[in-house]
């Protein structure tokens, strides 16, 4: 090992995002209560909502939001690295057809689905590459 050592860090990602996503909160620049819908990166995509709640940026932080762990459409041509090859794109195709099964908000439901999507809009919020 060395300073080139690449190392997955898998879910340990989700603190990092939800921690990013507390401090534009404080910030200013998002509202924990913002729904998923208002982000910039996704006027006009159709997202699931139940009962009338639509998703908020607090639900995907706290796994609560309905979303199910993975996307159906994810199809992984490497099982060692099953999102290299997800695009954006397929993440709003998935979105704009999925039915939520329960409501938002009162179970948790762990969710790689949720935590990648807050991390996107976040991303996105502050003018960034969610890649970089």
């Amino acid at each position: 090992m060395d300073g080139n050592t690449i190392f997955e860090v898998g879910s340990v990602t989700k603190v990092f995002t939800s921690l990013l996503l507390a401090d534009m909160a404080q910030r200013g620049q998002v509202a924990l209560t913002d729904p998923v819908a208002k982000s910039t990166c996704l006027l006009g995509l159709k997202m699931p909502e139940r009962n009338g709640r639509q998703i908020s940026l607090e639900d995907l932080a706290t796994h609560t939001s309905g979303l199910p762990r993975l996307p159906s459409n994810l199809s992984p041509k490497d099982a060692a690295n099953p999102y290299a090859d997800y695009s954006i794109e397929q993440l709003y195709q998935f979105l704009s057809g999925y039915q939520l099964t329960r409501d938002i908000g009162p179970q948790y439901e762990y969710s790689n689905l949720g935590g990648g999507l807050l991390g996107h809009v976040l991303a996105r919020r502050a003018g960034m590459d969610s890649e970089k």
